[in-house]
């Protein structure tokens, strides 16, 4: 039997524990006759903060954990796949290339940006150096970003074994979930490396600034395993009706 890692749950159970810290500050200044001018309604407005922000997390990761598990039972699932440890290792090693070069090309994008207004701040204002400044912590943190986060994908890659899951629902790939209709949805699809991989364009519901309502997309390769070029045809036809 296939081992399905369910991530959304687990990061459900984090979310509660934090929720409880929160109640913890919420209500220790009131059984502790806390002063609330010496720190007591900061710590419950921040008690507050937490409380909410981490059930509201808690309900939707739960709530993507139950999606997962519906489609890992569901007879309308297009594929359930799992890969030999060459298959596996050819992927992940081609992924890792490919998501450096993804990120590299966002961190070149983010620096000539970055550079450009520090020339600007520079020749325009009279103290320009705290927008350099930031200008330049930019500048390192998408260099950090652009080596870690393609790093951290290939070291979860290596150490556990490749499975798959396609599923109207969404996608799993090696422990992670990425819904489709709630919380995210499926765009594009496509075969690509001569119908050895299917090809994702997911995207996500986000907040620009925490005021402009706008979409984060990622892409989403699955492998295809030997003998399944059929069933990954059957695949694209599907979502492409959609």
């Amino acid at each position: 039997m296939k081992e399905y890692r369910n991530g959304p749950k687990k990061w459900a159970k984090f979310c509660l524990f934090v929720t409880l810290i929160g109640l913890i500050m919420i209500f220790y200044p009131l059984y502790s006759d806390m002063n609330g001018f010496n720190g007591g309604f900061a710590l419950i407005f921040g008690g507050v903060i937490v409380t909410l922000s981490f059930i509201i997390s808690a309900l939707v990761f739960f709530v993507q954990g139950l999606s997962l598990d519906k489609a890992i039972e569901s007879s309308e699932t297009l594929a359930k796949w799992s890969y030999s440890k060459d298959e596996w290792k050819e992927y992940y090693e081609v992924e890792y290339l490919r998501d450096k070069k993804d990120k590299r090309i966002i961190f070149y994008i983010a620096s000539g940006f970055s550079i450009f207004f520090a020339f600007f701040f520079l020749l325009r204002t009279k103290e320009p150096w705290g927008a350099i400044y930031a200008c330049f912590g930019i500048i390192l943190l998408t260099g950090f970003l652009q080596w870690f986060t393609p790093w951290l994908t290939y070291r979860r890659n290596k150490k556990y074994s490749g499975v798959a899951l396609i599923s109207p629902n969404g996608i799993y790939l090696n422990g992670i979930w990425y819904p489709n209709k709630r919380f995210g949805r499926i765009e594009e699809v496509d075969l690509i490396d001569k119908d050895k991989t299917l090809k994702f364009k997911w995207s996500q519901f986000t907040m620009f600034g925490g005021k402009i309502p706008g979409k984060n997309y990622f892409t989403i390769r699955v492998p295809v395993p030997e003998g399944e070029e059929k069933t990954a045809q059957k695949i694209l036809e599907s979502f492409s009706a959609l």
